[in-house]
């Protein structure tokens, strides 16, 4: 689907369900890429910088269980992975649209614009994540394992930097997987740039270590690719934080 095409389906409320997408084309989460992110994830340690803030946002996570399982019982969506979706793009405010960070006093400005396309602003945090998270088909999903969840937490940021052959900061931020590289803005990477964020997948692994949530069992085996809106592959929502 074309940006017009998307422009036109916001302005008549239509739903569409962007996922991971490669040059255009819809990006199969393939037996290769399970095998990566489960190996990554089995492995995944935190920096001992990032210890003091991962102590702040899983304490944050765990205050805020009910909410984020309120809108899991609405999306089947696993509550641990909208927790730190939540965390990335609205550094855990309620007051923000978990598609991108914006405010929720209006429909959403930057990508995906428009947001939510029916009801009127301002928006509860409830009712914007519920769209926010079909829109992106993580409630048609259904295959919550490791890789499955990293391959949609990856997806809603964006598949840029696997284009590159560099592991995304969106999941690995944090950990020794991730050492530099960041898209500074939609679409404009930069090499040398570092994220001081910590990733969904280093906060996953804190939180099974912990004993605070797991991820489940794959639900597939076989290569997957939802239907989706295409997006280019170099998107990346910066403009989500």
């Amino acid at each position: 689907m074309t940006f017009i095409a998307i422009a036109l389906s916001l302005a008549l409320g239509v739903s569409t369900t962007p996922s991971a997408v490669w040059e255009g084309e819809e990006m199969p989460l393939t037996p290769e890429m399970r095998s990566e992110y489960e190996s990554k994830f089995s492995s995944c340690t935190t920096r001992p910088e990032f210890k003091e803030e991962t102590d702040k946002v899983i304490s944050q996570i765990t205050k805020a269980q009910a909410r984020y399982e309120k809108v899991g019982n609405a999306t089947k969506v696993p509550w641990q992975v909208i927790a730190v979706i939540h965390n990335l793009e609205c550094s855990g405010d309620f007051g923000c649209h978990l598609h991108n960070g914006d405010t929720l006093r209006r429909r959403t400005v930057n990508v995906p614009a428009g947001r939510p396309a029916k009801g009127k602003p301002p928006f509860t945090w409830e009712e914007s994540a519920v769209d926010a998270l079909t829109f992106d088909g993580f409630s048609s999903w259904t295959d919550w394992g490791v890789a499955g969840t990293l391959y949609k937490i990856e997806g809603y940021n964006g598949m840029g930097y696997r284009k590159r052959g560099l592991p995304s900061p969106y999941l690995w931020s944090g950990s020794p997987h991730y050492v530099r590289g960041k898209f500074v803005s939609d679409g404009r990477f930069d090499a040398r740039a570092v994220s001081s964020q910590l990733g969904a997948a280093v906060v996953l692994r804190e939180m099974e270590s912990r004993g605070v949530a797991s991820l489940g069992t794959p639900a597939a085996l076989s290569p997957i690719a939802t239907k989706s809106t295409a997006l280019p592959a170099d998107y990346d929502c910066t403009s989500r934080k």
